[in-house]
């Protein structure tokens, strides 16, 4: 819950006042305390919203020292009770709450500040469970589609209507202790740009059902992750745009089928942008797809681990650049004789002829097998 949200719902019935910090509204808020002096304000664990009389004061110079010690412990926004123990505010803290972004409101002493305290944390309590209940609602409607019951209503009071379009994203992290944190970071960041959509997370995954997804969303939430937590390695899978909330458990396979394709961190991989990968979701192994496997893909795998050669990546990019092999020696930065010599080499390590259509196309397809049911074979 953000500020912002806290004061749309006390505005029809308080009365207070907005001075500073105006830029802050968007912080998230996690509890209420009320403090009157400095020690009290060590207390603060971060991120609540602060109630002040000002009655622990014993100087009205005081004040100034308070507040910095509130803003200092993490305070998402200050309501100062003006009346016989604050009579004003000085210019000061208001330029200090505005240098900090920390929302600062001025409540008249005839408003009933328990009473207002006592309906924010209401406010917070229902949220926190609003989202947990929201959390697991996705994921019951992705693992158990079926059972409407377990998600549907819940998801339908956020708007989430059963017709509409709706894209799954899941952001697989390769260290799972920030699993949690990025998820609340998300959550607040996405909302703010008014995105409509639901988060959770399920083991190392998050999980993201976006309604009218956006053409950016998905690189929007790759800066994110960048941006807060550089040293993370991460994979964006983003499903197939589905025009029914029940066909999302479709997105959500699709989701996973890219991750286990993936063989690099730190990208996006969109289903629509999968081509011929598309074909093997949904089907097991056979016997004739592990031996093409096996013939050539793993063939040369083998060898690159033994004599620690790159001709794996060498004869994928022969194939994926149709031959052309002056452009791919200027891009691994060698000589067009290496690249002809490495090549031979190819084709005596898997007796065959590079040149031949056919070849260069069960070579290809042994490599997209090991991609998918690689781990199989170890």
């Amino acid at each position: 819950m953000f500020v912002k949200q806290v004061i749309e719902k006390l505005q029809p019935d308080f009365i207070y006042k907005l001075v500073a910090g105006k830029e802050g509204l968007s912080r998230e808020v996690r509890w209420i305390h009320m403090v009157e002096t400095v020690e009290i304000a060590t207390f603060l664990e971060g991120k609540e919203i602060v109630f002040t009389t000002g009655v622990g004061l014993n100087e009205p110079s005081e004040l100034e020292s308070l507040i910095k010690c509130i803003i200092q412990h993490g305070a998402s926004g200050i309501f100062l009770n003006t009346g016989p123990y604050i009579q004003e505010i000085p210019s000061i803290i208001i330029n200090l709450c505005n240098e900090h972004n920390v929302p600062l409101f001025v409540v008249p002493w005839k408003v009933k500040m328990a009473r207002m305290m006592r309906i924010i944390s209401q406010l917070i309590i229902e949220n926190e469970k609003k989202k947990i209940e929201l959390e697991h609602a996705l994921i019951n409607l992705l693992i158990s589609p079926s059972q409407k019951e377990l998600y549907y209503d819940t998801l339908r009071e956020n708007f989430m209507y059963e017709v509409g379009n709706y894209t799954l994203i899941i952001v697989k992290l390769d260290q799972f202790q920030y699993v949690e944190e990025l998820k609340i970071y998300l959550d607040k960041k996405l909302n703010q740009h008014n995105h409509q959509m639901v988060i959770s997370h399920l083991n190392q995954n998050l999980l993201l059902l976006m309604k009218d997804l956006s053409n950016n969303s998905a690189q929007q939430i790759q800066h994110l992750i960048e941006k807060k937590y550089p040293m993370i390695s991460y994979t964006i899978a983003v499903g197939e745009t589905v025009e029914s909330l029940f066909e999302t458990s479709t997105s959500y396979n699709q989701c996973q089928f890219i991750l286990q394709l993936n063989q690099r961190e730190n990208r996006i991989i969109a289903w629509d942008d999968l081509g011929s990968y598309k074909l093997f979701f949904g089907t097991s192994q056979t016997t004739a797809m592990r031996k093409l496997q096996l013939k050539y893909a793993r063939k040369l795998m083998d060898h690159d681990q033994l004599y620690q050669s790159e001709y794996c990546q060498l004869v994928r990019q022969y194939i994926q650049m149709n031959g052309r092999v002056n452009d791919i020696a200027k891009q691994l930065f060698l000589h067009r004789n290496t690249i002809h010599y490495r090549l031979n080499k190819i084709e005596e390590i898997l007796q065959c002829d590079l040149s031949e259509f056919q070849i260069k196309m069960d070579i290809e397809l042994s490599f997209i097998l090991d991609d998918l049911f690689g781990s199989a074979y170890k």
